[in-house]
């Protein structure tokens, strides 16, 4: 970008316009300031803010107000009025003596508020001829949304010239400062960089940390979470404009104030070829492989689906380092262990969606949809599910997998589904992945895309560190074919093919600015499943599953229950249902029926009775009276004719524990709710958390008194 603009600018660009003798800098409105202000190194480029500002800014601000809110397709009289005599007394005084630029400028750029008004009507009447309904008191409506719309597009324009403008400038600056100080290139882009990598390490910790606030913290006040955002979103801008600095400096360096023009065009038009290799279908995959969800999925599979690898267990088998046949299931259809008398593992990740699809406008609540994928199929959200089916063309250009088909099931005719176009087609080119590809997306707990506490502060910090461990995945079904092709104008339309033509580099942009349109364009950033719901439950809780086991062991030392809140208040708002603790009278009479073992009863309770006391700071004072408790799912429109058994067991210290743990909880007072942060483990941690689970495992799972508990006639069978 900055080699292009420096091809203009040595090109001839400065030449051109001051050859022409009108746009030049200084006889621009705004211009006089930025010179004052910048001084010989101000960017040329300042040029095409001010045309932005005064070309669709001024105007898209001027129309809004000219335009009647009462007649169809007219303005208001008095508003009118004005603006023809400002208008026009700024067009006299720019020919009176001579040709003065100033005021000619701004008398033709509020003129031009007129034509866009035009365009406002005319796309309100391609839309009403589409529609065929809403009438004149709904074109009027329309006509100021567009103006609306079209306005805060030009003022994102506006701002992005101005952002580059102002890198430009100061890569001019250094380059500029360079040859003043007599300063070898090489040592200005070593100061460069090691500023870039001293900046590094330090962002990076700092990613973490805002991430574990981001989800630990989201209850937090309003100023604490401002703090933080606005401290991500600086350190961001600060990492994102230093290499942006040192590539444009990099530009000027090349073409040396033009003395070596034609070094920087080849420069110029590698780095463009570069581009446009990067804009082909092959190279999406660069998205997905420079994230780190391919190593993270790797040692997933090696600790893993490794450790149960019969070929691990033969000599030639233990390097964990190798990869050996067996250590993963190259398809998620191909993994079928429920028909060997196993599980049926449901695999739950969350699908950002950052922007609601119609409007574009950005979600504040959510930010996130639930995906449950399993050897079977796909479910998405609340009630949109497919199975997997076989695939309709057997190859895909570019180096991805073999695709799959999805079908969906119990879709109502003419109803939205993420995975069926606009003519009822469902998917037949989904990307097919492996079995420690969806363990990795849904275990990788740091990712810029992060469900409900995505803020574009840690995005774009995260993005920029790389630390990415979420994946891309192709649904097969295009935008073009979901909605058709949209009714823009000439500047949108423009910006809708960007994305369609440079697929790769708007992905990663995308990522960064956690711009997340949901499963509704034809790539669906998917994260770790946590980021909707921690505990896993959400997916059992509305297939209504007979007796649900959760085991919580989120990082949470003050014993909020956080992660179970957010599934009471999730399942509540989506299916109706409401989940409440078994009370102490219930459990006793469960241990008087003969169900319940008194043993499994001492380390039973309420919810309550599994937090510990705590003191004034929070701190917890001592053990917590129970380890699990009991819970009933009540579904809507049911009664008691219809609920799920729901065994709720807590990461908890009751003080009973073998004397290793208990120590070790001495030592490390928030044990067993350590942050999550810390992914190396030493001995004695990872003993005190195994052997805790155990033990807990031990006491509640005595028998099979879980299973014996009765259930409403209506759900009984096997669990």
């Amino acid at each position: 970008m900055f080699g292009l603009a420096n091809l203009v600018r040595y090109g001839g660009f400065d030449q051109i316009i001051g050859a022409a003798g009108l746009i030049n800098l200084g006889k621009m409105p705004i211009g006089h300031l930025v010179q004052s202000l910048i001084g010989p190194w101000f960017s040329p480029w300042f040029i095409l803010v001010e045309l932005l500002l005064l070309f669709l800014v001024l105007p898209r601000i001027i129309a809004y107000w000219i335009v009647s809110q009462d007649e169809h397709e007219s303005f208001k009289f008095v508003p009118l009025v004005i603006l023809f005599a400002v208008a026009g007394w700024l067009l006299f005084l720019g020919v009176r003596d001579g040709l003065k630029f100033e005021p000619l400028l701004l008398g033709l750029a509020m003129l031009m508020s007129l034509v866009q008004v035009e365009f406002a009507w005319s796309r309100g009447r391609k839309r009403e001829s589409a529609s065929g309904s809403g009438g004149v008191e709904t074109q009027r409506l329309r006509t100021r949304n567009y103006l609306t719309y079209d306005l805060g597009l030009a003022l994102a324009l506006a701002g992005g010239g101005l952002v580059f403008t102002l890198i430009d400038t100061l890569g001019h600056g250094l380059q500029e400062w360079k040859l003043q100080s007599s300063v070898t290139y090489a040592r200005a882009f070593a100061t460069l960089g090691a500023t870039i990598m001293a900046i590094v390490p330090v962002a990076r910790w700092l990613a973490g940390f805002f991430r574990d606030q981001g989800v630990s913290g989201s209850h937090s006040s309003l100023t604490r979470t401002l703090k933080r955002d606005l401290m991500a979103g600086l350190l961001a801008v600060i990492l994102f404009t230093l290499p942006l600095i040192a590539y444009s400096f990099a530009s000027h360096a090349l073409f040396q104030g033009g003395n070596t023009f034609w070094m920087g065009v080849a420069a110029t038009t590698g780095t463009l070829a570069l581009t446009i290799l990067f804009a082909f279908p092959s190279a999406l995959t660069f998205v997905n492989r420079s994230s780190l969800s391919q190593t993270y999925s790797a040692r997933l599979a090696r600790a893993y689906l490794g450790a149960s690898n019969p070929a691990r267990h033969r000599p030639d088998g233990i390097n964990v380092t190798e990869v050996i046949a067996g250590d993963d299931v190259a398809s998620i259809r191909d993994y079928r262990p429920h028909e060997a008398s196993g599980p049926l593992h449901l695999i739950n990740v969350t699908i950002n969606q950052t922007l609601d699809f119609g409007s574009l406008l950005r979600k504040r609540d959510r930010q996130g949809l639930n995906m449950a994928v399993s050897p079977l199929g796909a479910s998405v959200g609340e009630g949109w599910h497919s199975e997997w089916t076989e695939a309709s063309h057997a190859s895909q250009s570019g180096a991805r997998k073999v695709p799959t088909g999805l079908d969906p099931i119990a879709k109502a005719p003419g109803s939205l589904h993420p995975l069926v176009d606009q003519l009822d087609r469902p998917a037949d080119r989904a990307e097919m992945l492996s079995l420690r590809q969806w363990i990795g997306i849904s275990g990788a707990a740091i990712d810029p895309g992060s469900g409900r506490v995505t803020n574009l502060g840690t995005a774009l910090l995260m993005g920029l560190l790389n630390m990415r461990t979420g994946h891309w995945w192709d649904s097969g079904i295009s935008v073009a074919d979901r909605v058709g092709w949209p009714i823009l104008s000439p500047i949108r339309r423009f910006l809708y093919l960007i994305p369609r033509y440079f697929t790769t580099q708007s992905l990663l942009i995308s990522e960064w600015l956690a711009r997340y349109p949901g499963p509704w364009l034809r790539f669906w950033h998917i994260s770790d499943g946590g980021f909707f719901e921690n505990l896993g439950s959400y997916e059992l809780i509305r297939r209504r599953i007979p007796r649900i086991i959760v085991c919580d062991g989120g990082a949470d030392p003050s014993y909020d229950f956080e992660d179970f809140s957010e599934l009471v208040r999730k399942v509540r708002i989506d299916f109706g249902a409401r989940i409440e603790s078994l009370t102490e009278f219930e459990l006793d009479k469960l241990v008087t029926e003969g169900v319940v073992p008194q043993a499994v009863r001492d380390r039973l309770g309420t919810i309550t009775q599994l937090k510990p006391p705590v003191d004034s700071n929070r701190l917890v004072t001592g053990p917590s009276e129970a380890h699990a408790a009991l819970c009933w799912v009540h579904y809507p429109n049911s009664h008691l004719a219809d609920r799920s058994l729901l065994l709720y067991l807590k990461a908890s210290v009751t003080g009973d524990e073998p004397d290793d743990v208990q120590n070790y909880h001495q030592e490390h007072s928030e044990f067993p709710h350590e942050s999550t942060g810390d992914q190396s483990f030493q001995e004695a941690q990872w003993e005190s958390y195994r052997k805790l689970g155990e033990h807990v495992g031990t006491q509640i799972f005595t028998g099979d008194w879980f299973w014996k508990i009765p259930l409403p006639p209506s759900r009984r069978g096997p669990a």
